[in-house]
């Protein structure tokens, strides 16, 4: 029943010119054909801390992120040794499969697809998504996927070395007029957790910027 809904689905979406990969391929930043800034800013119940980050797909694997600054200050060793442990593992760039569609909206203007995620074809640090549901926000108009929300439907799942109860993604995309290309624009992640035993609100806003194309 799951894979005739699906092509359903991809029929509607053939139709108003828009391309089941788009749903993907914005999910990781590992898999860019381009070179990019990340203001990334982690706001806890005890402290913030704004990071500037830099990427290039054209290091070799493992040498792809590099942590510019902690609060405006040069990283110690710690936080590059930490951040490089979390960003700059070894690993192949992920095949991301979409595991069930359903249409959501069907307006004159917006048309939006609901997606699941195959937990298996995750990275590591994506895995909490296979207990989301996602969003795909397009705008028939412009022809552009403008955003993707995923949403938690699992009563508690594991993020990282958390435990949440609520989670909130949103995804915010804009068009290069030039090439066609999507690139992520922002990124707000607001997450519930247990934090030392104490529920307190996470949340991680990216704001990227500076992109090249890397040749």
């Amino acid at each position: 029943m799951a894979q005739v809904e699906n092509l359903e689905v991809l029929r509607k979406m053939q139709e108003y010119g828009f391309d089941k990969e788009w749903l993907v391929d914005n999910l990781n930043e590992e898999t860019a054909s381009y070179a990019f800034r990340v203001k990334s800013t982690t706001m806890t119940p005890k402290e913030t801390q704004i990071q500037e980050i830099a990427f290039d797909p054209s290091r070799e694997q493992g040498e792809k992120w590099e942590l510019l600054s902690v609060n405006g200050n040069p990283p110690t060793k710690k936080q590059v040794k930490r951040f490089n442990k979390e960003r700059n593992k070894e690993r192949e760039k992920p095949d991301i499969r979409i595991d069930q569609l359903t249409v959501e909206r069907d307006e004159p203007v917006y048309f939006d697809v609901g997606f699941t995620l195959l937990r298996a074809t995750l990275p590591k640090k994506l895995e909490f998504l296979a207990d989301c549901k996602g969003v795909a926000e397009f705008n028939k108009h412009t022809k552009e996927l403008e955003r993707i929300r995923f949403f938690n439907v699992k009563e508690e799942l594991k993020f990282s070395v958390l435990k949440v109860s609520d989670v909130m993604l949103v995804v915010e995309l804009m068009e290069d007029s030039k090439t066609g290309e999507m690139f992520r624009e922002r990124e707000d992640l607001k997450l519930k957790a247990k934090v030392l035993g104490k529920e307190g609100i996470v949340k991680v806003t990216n704001e990227y910027y500076d992109f090249e194309k890397v040749k």
